[in-house]
């Protein structure tokens, strides 16, 4: 013979749950569902800006190489629109654009993208004893011409991920080695 305690305890494990335990259950799929969704969103924003870094990164290293063999940097914008497209969105162009402006000095600074990108870049280029510019809608406290004794180069990203009409801007120089953000993942 089972004990009345025994038989207590299976028929209330029985009878299921009750009406709050489900409802506390709900509650904490729904805060977890909702946490999930926010750090979603941050990483697709942080792996849309990692492409202009990504970017920033080869037109650097193709600037270098560019030095490397001519003694001066390229200065590619000459047009003063940006590349591959004037007006980033939320479409994404291919890397080559034979028809733009400035495509012949970007296919001879020969900066190796490969995929399409949603971002447009500029970079301009200046000799030793001159100010670099200053990328459009930013200001960078970049050194004065009177200590600038190299040649110099500035590259410009700018893109609107998210279709907002707020444009994130990146910009870096051969001065530095940091990448100066404004509004990253808009």
């Amino acid at each position: 013979m089972q004990s009345p305690r025994l038989t207590l305890t299976r028929a209330r494990f029985a009878r299921g749950f009750t009406l709050v335990e489900l409802m506390v259950v709900i509650a904490l799929v729904g805060l977890l569902a909702t946490l999930a969704l926010v750090g979603m969103k941050r990483w697709l924003t942080t792996s849309k800006s990692v492409e202009a870094m990504h970017v920033i990164q080869a037109i650097r290293g193709a600037q270098e190489r560019y030095r490397a063999e001519n003694l001066v940097y390229l200065d590619v914008s000459t047009s003063g629109t940006l590349y591959p497209m004037s007006t980033p969105g939320l479409t994404k162009y291919n890397w080559v654009q034979d028809g733009h402006a400035d495509y012949p000095r970007w296919a001879r600074l020969n900066v190796g993208v490969t995929t399409s990108v949603q971002h447009g870049y500029s970079v301009r280029a200046g000799r030793p004893n001159t100010s670099p510019t200053q990328p459009p809608g930013m200001t960078v406290n970049w050194p004065p011409a009177s200590e600038i004794m190299e040649p110099w180069y500035v590259i410009y990203a700018q893109g609107d991920l998210n279709g907002d009409g707020v444009v994130a801007r990146y910009a870096a120089a051969s001065t530095s080695g940091e990448i100066v953000r404004e509004n990253e993942g808009e």
